[in-house]
């Protein structure tokens, strides 16, 4: 299971006509053997990756010059602290993050989880959203979840981006290829007055499903809250007995401290709900979250 973490980024040096302070660089995913870096730059330009604590060594770059892009870094250590130097024309970041430990047993299943994908036909990207991209990002996704034989893909809501008829269609279509089994919960672009689109094509708002020995749970926050209904589906997960509860649910269920710009867009019954999150923890569970926008992991 991969495990999405949020990279530290700093400024160290700028040169040329770009502005560095406009770029921003991140460390998108880490396991123990790879790394995915994203960037935004305010330009056109060639980036390359190199190993800042090893020499400084390439360890990726881009074969074109563009703006926005990802690079993937492979044949890592485990448990090894990477510092790398981010370098493009107008300037140089520092990124660091610490790979996970590998694996020390067979692996009994895997499963995907994505969020916030943003369907949308809209032609102008709002807050860095690819709209007219969006469904050709997620065919590619659906390509990958099919080739690594996923039991099972989570998606934390805002599947759409207006929650209309047409991006539902739109969604759908570029899921059609999936292999394994969709379990989705709504966002709050996904669901306004009316939850008929939604239940047209992904069903039940919320749900509990089997998966091997784990128990998932899909609830909808889309309106800032738990609920009576959410809280429900929380009971009637901890009454199976599994290994571990798996939840998806587009907003936090507690806040993030890792998250420090914004507002924290936790639930807001968190507190009248955390006598149950608290079994939760106790019982072991592990939750997906969107919203945000902003890759992090908090205990």
């Amino acid at each position: 299971m991969f495990c999405a973490l949020g990279g530290e980024s700093v400024l160290l040096e700028q040169r040329g006509g770009m502005a560095g302070g406009n770029a921003e660089f991140f460390v998108m995913s880490v396991d123990w053997e790879e790394a995915v870096v994203s960037f935004s730059l305010p330009g056109m330009s060639a980036v390359e990756i190199a190993d800042a604590k090893r020499g400084g060594g390439s360890m990726a770059k881009t074969v074109e010059q563009s703006r926005v892009g990802r690079l993937r870094l492979t044949g890592l250590r485990p448990e090894a602290d990477y510092e790398l130097e981010a370098r493009w024309e107008g300037g140089v970041r520092r990124l660091a993050f610490r790979t996970l430990p590998a694996p020390t047993a067979p692996l009994r299943i895997s499963w995907a989880a994505a969020a916030d994908t943003h369907i949308s036909a809209k032609s102008e990207n709002r807050k860095g959203r690819l709209f007219m991209e969006s469904a050709s990002i997620v065919r590619d996704l659906v390509e990958e979840w099919n080739d690594l034989g996923v039991a099972g893909v989570f998606v934390a809501g805002d599947v759409t981006n207006h929650g209309t008829r047409e991006e539902f269609a739109m969604a759908r279509r570029a899921l059609v290829g999936l292999q394994a089994p969709l379990l989705a919960a709504p966002g709050d672009h996904d669901v306004h007055e009316d939850a008929g689109f939604w239940q047209e094509a992904f069903g039940p708002l919320s749900w509990v499903r089997r998966m091997g020995g784990f128990v998932a749970v899909g609830l909808d926050t889309s309106h800032h809250a738990l609920g009576e209904e959410g809280r429900r589906r929380i009971e009637e997960a901890l009454a199976v007995d599994a290994e571990a509860v798996l939840l998806v649910s587009h907003l936090q269920l507690i806040p993030d401290d890792y998250i420090r710009f914004g507002k924290q867009k936790a639930i807001a019954d968190g507190e009248a709900s955390r006598p149950l999150l608290d079994e939760l923890s106790r019982r072991g569970a592990i939750v997906y979250a969107g919203h945000q926008n902003a890759l992090s992991r908090t205990a």
